[in-house]
């Protein structure tokens, strides 16, 4: 129990801001400097220094209220305790009953669930502009504060998910904030705390039953650019507090007034964080950190986390976030690094650092290679679970949400409706990358664990190129996916296979010339032009290299010229070094990075809907058991509807996740003129 409220926020203020105040009365601080690689931090970054945008919250935002209908689920999941009425008294429309495999393909799957007649009910989403955030917030529409309402954590323009919904209460007349709004410093879990009216049946009463409510918290789904088509869900439920979640652009916001139960459980969470950093005496402590595979040796116990301010585009100064955990841990040593991740090439909007290399583990492929998970509590380490069938669901009291007495059981309706995710994922564990994720208390456990994920989350599931890396060798079929659709029925005749050797290549330096071939300098016309092809070709040269044939990489199998092949005799042309990076170049190298002069790599091409292999690979359960709900089914070419969606015909880049161009092959034309330095 706390007993000095007062104590404990000037505490908090100490530790979460270097400037500004936890006074929401403060004016927010005006903008200062961009943020320079001046920052010691930096050294930690493989991909490079670079000044960081200070101009706050841009684009757009999408936000809706309340939960979706999510029937989705519960029919594929069958008769369990959350859905047994609905499965028991199903819908008129519905036509099967629920865990059927309607098309006969061994799966039981959404698409199954659509052709019964089940499909997900989306709530309104509003597009919400971030100019007229600034203009409104601005204002200091209630009283809290011109722009975000904690200064002390945010820098001028960057907002939390507590400012957006002052903004949907300031500019809508269906919501209202009911009596005082306590603000951090009066509060004892260091949050806003308020009521909420939501006159939902437009009556402009606000006194309906239900329509007034301070047990009001949100989900969040980030960007996912063009593969956001692909799956809706609710999204993901943080522990965070609202005003302490970073607002990004094309995130989705929902927010929910969830169950007494669940922000009881929020509450003692949120009480006993802060009592964990009184224990600390204000400082931010992790007690343990170590590698999910070797559980009994960690990498560092009992250490102080301190603030890099490597984000001060979006924080105060002296803001802890869970990077800072890898960087102290740099600080004393440990091979960790960073990587910094643009609008990817689906144009999901990432900006954020990543971890890319750590010590044991090495180096990572995929944006998500490097799975974090933060257990602040370790009580409330397994709160959210993906199937109520599992022993032990919502264990704690729901009145005063503590598990080690428990007088009230949590009912199984709010058990399922807060803590249930589709995906197992929520709490502190979640799609927000550790720049972005505020540590202001420590933790009891972080556990690091290395999964080389494929580009899914960001692109589209089903890839067919697992995250392949420079440093491999690969036979190649740049036929497959015509063939592979003939067997789906898609398309109608056979090709010949077109097999290639893809691998990186060394190029000639002054250390290790071929021959007597000249090495290019800045004296060449052609200077870091990437493709050679421009200048050197059939065309302009009939005749071909010294009178001869333009020499090709028979012996892997290709019959045309490839510039990476050419820096083989002829150097790297002036190619800048890599970064660290082996695989799937094209994510990133993208939009305003996308490569010039690199021929087909710096260009698209239209993927047709026909030919898009996603859109006849959908995600699978089988019957009965839970562990098995995700996965992929090749045996179906039904286009998707409602709940997962086929693609239409789509611009990609001319490398993607299931093919490669001959000319610019990603990644091993790129490893093989941008090299690692040594």
């Amino acid at each position: 129990m706390i007993k000095n409220k007062k104590a404990l926020s000037g505490l908090l203020a100490l530790m979460l801001a270097g400037c500004g105040s936890d006074s929401s009365t403060t004016a927010t601080p005006g903008p200062g400097p961009d943020p320079t690689p001046d920052n010691p931090a930096w050294q930690y970054v493989e991909s490079g220094k670079m000044a960081l945008d200070t101009s706050g919250l841009t684009g757009h935002v999408n936000v809706t209220f309340d939960y979706m209908n999510e029937q989705v689920w519960k029919w594929i999941r069958g008769i369990t305790m959350d859905s047994s009425k609905f499965c028991m008294t199903l819908p008129d429309n519905v036509t099967h009953p629920c865990n059927t495999d309607v098309n006969g393909d061994g799966f039981v799957n959404a698409l199954d669930a659509n052709l019964a007649g089940v499909i997900n009910q989306q709530t309104d989403i509003s597009r919400v502009a971030a100019e007229d955030i600034h203009r409104v917030l601005s204002t200091n529409p209630d009283g809290l504060g011109a722009g975000t309402a904690r200064p002390d954590i945010f820098k001028e323009g960057s907002y939390s998910v507590f400012d957006l919904l002052r903004y949907m209460v300031a500019t809508r007349d269906d919501m209202k904030f009911v009596g005082e709004i306590i603000t951090p410093e009066n509060s004892d879990y260091n949050t806003h705390e308020f009521t909420l009216a939501y006159d939902r049946n437009g009556n402009g009463s606000f006194s309906d039953e239900g329509e007034e409510s301070s047990n009001w918290h949100f989900r969040f789904t980030q960007s996912m650019g063009k593969a956001g088509l692909y799956r809706d869900h609710s999204g993901e439920i943080p522990f965070n507090r609202m005003d302490m979640f970073l607002v990004k652009e094309e995130q989705r916001i929902r927010f929910i007034d969830a169950s007494s139960s669940f922000k009881a459980r929020l509450k003692h969470l949120w009480k006993s964080e802060a009592e964990r950093l009184a224990s600390n005496n204000g400082k931010v402590i992790v007690d343990r950190i170590g590698w999910s595979d070797d559980p009994e040796n960690p990498i560092a116990t009992n250490i102080e986390v301190k603030a890099h301010n490597l984000r001060s585009d979006v924080y105060q100064e002296g803001v802890i976030t869970n990077m800072d955990v890898f960087l102290t841990l740099a600080d004393m040593g440990h091979d960790f690094r960073l990587t910094w991740w643009p609008t990817l090439e689906t144009g999901a909007i990432v900006n954020s650092f990543a971890l890319s290399r750590a010590p044991e583990l090495g180096k990572t492929i995929g944006l998500r290679s490097f799975v974090t998970t933060t257990s602040v509590l370790n009580e409330f380490g397994k709160d959210i679970f993906f199937s109520d069938r599992m022993p032990g669901v919502c264990n704690f009291d729901a009145v005063t949400g503590r598990s080690d007495t428990i007088n009230t059981p949590v009912p199984m309706t709010d058990c399922v409706r807060d803590f249930w995710s589709a995906f197992g994922i929520g709490g502190w564990f979640g799609n927000i990358n550790n720049d972005l994720w505020m540590m202001p208390y420590g933790a009891e456990n972080v556990v690091l664990s290395k999964q080389d994920l494929n580009n899914a989350g960001f692109h589209s599931l089903g890839t067919k190129i697992d995250s392949v890396s420079k440093n491999e060798i690969i036979q190649w079929d740049y036929n497959w996916r015509h063939n592979a659709l003939v067997d789906k029925g898609v398309k109608a005749d056979y090709i010949d296979s077109d097999i290639v050797t893809l691998r990186t290549l060394t190029p000639a330096t002054e250390e290790n010339q071929n021959g007597k071939a000249p090495l290019l300098n800045e004296n060449h016309f052609g200077w870091k032009v990437a493709d050679c092809t421009v200048c050197h070709n059939e065309e302009a040269a009939p005749l071909g290299h010294g009178g001869y044939s333009w020499p090709v990489n028979a012996a892997d199998g290709f019959d045309e010229i490839q510039p990476y092949y050419c820096s083989t005799c002829h150097g790297n042309n002036g190619a800048p070094e890599a970064h660290g990076r082996e695989a799937r170049c094209f994510w990133c190298h993208s939009e305003d990075k996308l490569p010039k002069n690199h021929g087909p790599a710096s260009t698209r091409k239209l993927l047709k809907h026909e030919d898009n292999w996603i859109n006849t690979v959908t995600t699978r359960r089988k019957a009965g058991d839970d562990n098995n709900m995700y996965g992929f089914s090749d045996n179906h070419s039904e286009v998707l509807e409602g709940d997962e969606k086929g693609y239409g015909d789509r611009w990609v880049s001319s490398n993607n996740d299931y093919d490669f161009t001959k000319k610019f092959p990603d990644p091993f034309s790129c490893g093989t003129c941008h090299q690692d330095k040594q």
